[in-house]
This record gives structure tokens, C-alpha cells and sequence, in this order.
């Protein structure tokens, strides 16, 4: 099994008014591909609640310790309009976990799952 320490998932939680959802994926959509392109990003998705659809999820797998997520993948110079843009729209603050991921024998995606990038060559 993989050195869990260089496998890490950053799940990251906002909330944002009902009314601010589409403009949040617009600023989102703008790093999206930046933030893909990454060679150690592994993973990268977002979900909506069904509940609320102000309360957005978004995960990025890293074949990367925590200190280079922190330290280099999160500190892109891109980031900073997104951040810019994002977080005046933040009813409260966002939840960072970041956690090592158990590979190897507890792993898998399957084609079915969705998108596997780029699966139509466009994005």
C-alpha cells in the first residue's frame, strides 16, 4: 500500500446564499481546469447538497503531502482572484479537512462514476 502520508484528500465546505450559487460556479469554473491540470491532483469534485444549495463540497485528491498542498498547490497564484471573489460571498466560514487517503485496497473508481478527465477531450 501507498505511503498514506503522500496521499492526501483536501475537502473543503462553504456555504453561500441561494442567490449567490451561480456566481460562486462561475468563480469556481475559472480554476477549475487550473487547479485539474495540477500533476499531483488526482482527484477533483464538487457536490451540491440537496437540501441546501447554498452548501457546496468540493474535494481534491493529492498524490502530495499536506505540506506541499499547503504550501505550493494552495498558494497558486491563481487562486487568489478566486479567494477574491469567493469569500465575501461566505455566510460563514469554511471548513478545511484535510486527511490521508487509505488507497491501495480501499480505492476504486468505476467508469460509470462520471467523467473521467478529459473523457470527451474538451473543457
Amino acid at each position: 500500500m501507498s505511503d498514506s502520508s503522500n496521499l492526501v484528500s483536501l475537502q473543503v465546505r462553504v456555504w453561500v446564499a441561494e442567490e449567490d450559487v451561480d456566481k460562486y460556479f462561475a468563480a469556481l469554473g475559472s480554476v477549475f481546469y487550473k487547479i485539474a491540470r495540477e500533476s499531483a491532483c488526482t482527484l477533483f469534485e464538487v457536490y451540491q447538497s440537496q437540501e441546501n444549495q447554498g452548501e457546496i463540497l468540493i474535494i481534491k485528491n493529492w498524490n502530495a503531502s499536506k505540506e506541499w498542498v499547503l504550501n505550493v498547490a494552495m498558494k497558486r497564484p491563481y487562486l487568489a482572484e478566486y479567494h477574491a471573489i469567493t469569500e465575501p460571498m461566505f455566510l460563514k466560514p469554511k471548513e478545511v479537512t484535510i486527511v490521508d487517503r487509505k488507497a491501495g485496497n480501499f480505492s476504486v473508481v468505476k467508469t460509470n462514476n462520471g467523467q473521467i478527465w478529459p473523457a470527451d477531450g474538451e473543457e
